[in-house]
C-alpha cells in the first residue's frame, strides 16, 4: 500500500477542494449540498465530511490540522442538522423523502466520521467535531428504527447503522436495546445472498457494493464472523464478472447499473478489507489481494481520482500497513452460477456470458467490441425468446424456453369486457425454442432449434455498436446507430475497436420485422437478422478473426 498512500491522499484533497467550492451563505448555514439541478440534498455534504475530516487528521495531507477546514466542517455539521427533520430523518430529494434507507446511507458516513475523530483525537482537535455528530447520530438513529425501506440493500444498510448506533449509543441501555431489538428483525430474515456469492438485485456496478459495505457493519458491530461470509462470496463471484479491461459485466443487473459501463473502482477498499482479515482463507486472501492491487493500480494509469476511502483505511491500521504481494484478475475463468443461471467465460480471446431470464440471452466480447445476441419470436405476448432455464452439460451450455399460444374462452355470463381474470384460457399450440452454445478456442458455435408450433418466423438478432466496420466479399459499410440487415447466406466480418470477430453461415427464410407493438429498443445499436420459420434446425459461429 505504500506506494499509493500518497494517490489516494491527494485524491482526497482534491474531493475535499470540491467540498470546500460547494460552500455557499444561506439562513441556516454557510454549506450547500445539492444534485447538478441545485435541488437540496444533503447527502452529498456528508459524504463530503468523512473525506474532508480523514484529510484533517492525516499528517500527511496539506490540510493536516487545518483550522478553515475544520470550521467548514463543522458548518457542514451544521447544515446537515439544520436538514435533518423532526423526525431524524433526512430526504433523498429525488425520490425519497423522511427516508430511514437514505439516512441510513448517511449515518455511515458520519459514523465513520465520528469513529475517526475519536481515534485521532489526541492529534487534532476534534471536540465540536463529534459532539456535532453525536447529536445527528442520535436523533438519526431514532428516525431510522421506526422507519421502512423499499429496496433489499435498504434493509442492510437500515440493519447496519441500527447495529452501530446500539453499540455507540451503549450508555443509554434502553435506547440502545430498542435499537438492536429493530435491527434483529431485519436481520432475522436472512441475508439475501445465494450460496454462489450473488445478492437478490444483482447489481454488481453498484449495489452489490452498498450490501457488502452495510454487511462489514453489521460484522464490526456484532463480532458474528458469518456476516464475513457473504461478503467474501460476493467478493469471489465478482472476480467472475471482470471483463479483461477491469470493466463490470452488469447486464444482468435488476437495477440501474444494467448494461453500465463502471470500473470495479468502489470495490477496492473492500477486497482490501477481505485480503486483511484473518478470518479468509489463504487462497482467497491471495486472489482478494491482487485484485484490489489492479483496481488501484489501474484506476492510477487511467488518471482517475483513487477509489474515495482513506476514512475507511484511517480507522484500520492494518489495510493502511498492507503490502501487496500479487496484482492482477483471474487470467481466465469458466464459471457457471446455478442459482442465477448464467455462464460466465473468459480466455485470451473473448469473453462469453449466457443467462436465464434476459431477452439478450448471450453476450460475446472481444476487447471493445460488444456482441448481443437475441431471438425474436412474436407469439400472442411474447415478443422475444427469453431462456426459462439454463444448463452446463455434454460440453456446452443450453438455453431453454417454453411459451403457450393461448385465447380466452367466452364466460357466457354477464362481464366486465375489461376484466378478463377470471376467464378461462383456451391453449391453442406451444413453442418450445433451444439454443445450445458450444465453446470452441477461436469462438463459440450456437445451435439453434425448436419443437412444437410450425410457421412461426423466428429472428435471430446479432446487435453490435454503432460504427461496427461490416464486410465480407461483397459490401463494406459501417453501422449506423439503430440500422438493421439480413445476413441471407455466407458471412459478415464485424470489425470494432481494432479486433474483429466474423458471423458465418446466415440464412433468410423471411423478412418480418417484428410485431408492432411490445418490441424492445436495440439502444442505438445495429442489428444483423437472420430469419427462419419454425420449426428451426440452425448453427451459426462467431469466430475471433483478430
Amino acid at each position: 500500500m505504500k506506494r499509493y498512500i500518497g494517490y489516494i491522499i491527494e485524491s482526497a484533497e482534491a474531493r475535499t477542494e470540491d467540498f470546500l467550492k460547494n460552500r455557499v451563505t444561506s439562513p441556516e448555514s454557510d454549506f450547500f449540498g445539492g444534485l447538478p439541478d441545485d435541488i437540496l440534498n444533503v447527502k452529498p455534504t456528508v459524504y463530503g465530511i468523512a473525506t474532508a475530516t480523514a484529510v484533517y487528521l492525516c499528517r500527511d495531507s496539506r490540510f493536516y490540522g487545518d483550522g478553515e477546514l475544520y470550521r467548514a466542517i463543522c458548518c457542514a455539521l451544521d447544515f446537515a442538522a439544520a436538514n435533518q427533520r423532526p423526525s431524524g430523518r433526512f430526504d433523498y430529494p429525488v425520490c425519497n423523502f423522511d427516508s430511514a434507507p437514505d439516512t441510513a446511507f448517511c449515518f455511515k458516513r458520519l459514523f465513520d466520521t465520528y469513529v475517526l475523530a475519536e481515534k485521532y483525537k489526541d492529534e487534532a482537535d476534534t471536540a465540536v467535531l463529534r459532539e456535532k455528530c453525536l447529536e445527528i447520530l442520535h436523533l438519526a438513529a431514532e428516525g431510522i428504527s421506526r422507519g421502512g425501506f423499499h429496496t433489499p440493500n435498504h434493509r442492510w444498510a437500515i440493519a447496519s447503522a441500527l447495529c452501530g448506533a446500539s453499540n455507540l449509543f451503549s450508555d443509554d441501555a434502553e435506547f440502545s436495546r430498542s435499537l438492536r431489538k429493530r435491527a434483529d428483525e431485519y436481520l432475522a430474515e436472512g441475508i439475501d445472498c445465494d450460496a454462489d456469492g450473488e445478492y437478490s438485485e444483482r447489481s454488481s456496478g453498484n449495489y452489490s457494493a452498498v450490501v457488502n459495505r452495510a454487511i462489514i457493519g453489521i460484522y464490526e458491530a456484532t463480532g458474528d464472523t458469518s456476516y464475513l461470509d457473504y461478503v467474501f462470496r460476493n467478493l469471489d463471484m465478482l472476480l467472475c464478472f471482470i471483463e479483461r479491461d477491469g470493466v463490470i459485466f452488469t447486464e444482468n443487473s435488476t437495477r440501474q447499473d444494467k448494461g453500465a459501463r463502471i470500473y470495479a473502482d468502489k470495490y477496492f477498499y473492500q477486497y482490501l478489507y477481505a485480503a486483511t482479515s484473518p478470518f479468509v482463507s489463504s487462497e482467497l486472501a491471495r486472489k482478494f489481494d491482487s485484485a484490489a492491487h489492479k483496481i488501484i493500480s489501474d484506476c492510477k494509469k487511467r488518471g482517475d481520482l483513487a477509489p474515495d476511502c482513506l476514512h475507511f483505511l484511517m480507522a484500520r491500521d492494518n489495510m493502511l500497513s498492507h503490502e501487496f504481494e500479487g496484482c492482477g484478475y483471474l487470467p481466465s475463468y469458466r464459471r457457471f452460477f446455478g442459482e442465477s443461471g448464467i455462464l460466465r467465460v473468459m480466455n485470451e480471446k473473448y469473453s462469453l456470458t449466457v443467462m436465464r431470464g434476459s431477452s439478450a440471452f448471450l453476450h460475446f466480447s472481444v476487447g471493445d467490441l460488444k456482441i448481443a445476441a437475441k431471438i425474436g419470436e412474436s407469439l400472442c405476448e411474447v415478443r422475444n425468446f427469453i431462456p426459462q432455464t439454463a444448463e452446463c452439460r455434454d460440453g456446452g451450455c443450453a438455453v431453454e424456453a417454453h411459451v403457450k399460444s393461448w385465447y380466452y374462452a367466452p364466460r357466457g355470463v354477464p362481464t366486465d369486457p375489461r376484466d378478463n381474470s377470471e376467464r378461462e384460457r383456451i391453449i391453442s399450440s406451444s413453442l418450445e425454442t433451444r439454443v445450445f452454445v458450444t465453446e470452441h478456442e477461436d469462438g463459440i458455435e450456437l445451435h439453434i432449434s425448436t419443437r412444437g408450433l410450425d410457421r412461426v418466423p423466428l429472428r435471430f438478432e446479432i446487435c453490435v455498436p454503432s460504427g461496427t466496420r461490416l464486410e465480407n466479399e461483397t459490401v463494406s459499410f459501417s453501422a449506423n446507430p439503430s440500422g438493421r440487415m439480413i445476413l441471407r447466406s455466407g458471412y459478415l466480418d464485424m470489425t470494432y475497436g481494432g479486433h474483429t470477430v466474423r458471423l458465418k453461415d446466415g440464412f433468410c427464410e423471411h423478412e418480418f420485422k417484428g410485431h408492432y407493438s411490445g418490441e424492445e429498443s436495440d439502444g442505438g445499436k445495429f442489428t444483423i437478422f437472420c430469419n427462419a420459420y419454425t420449426p428451426v434446425d440452425k448453427t451459426i459461429s462467431l469466430t475471433v478473426i483478430k
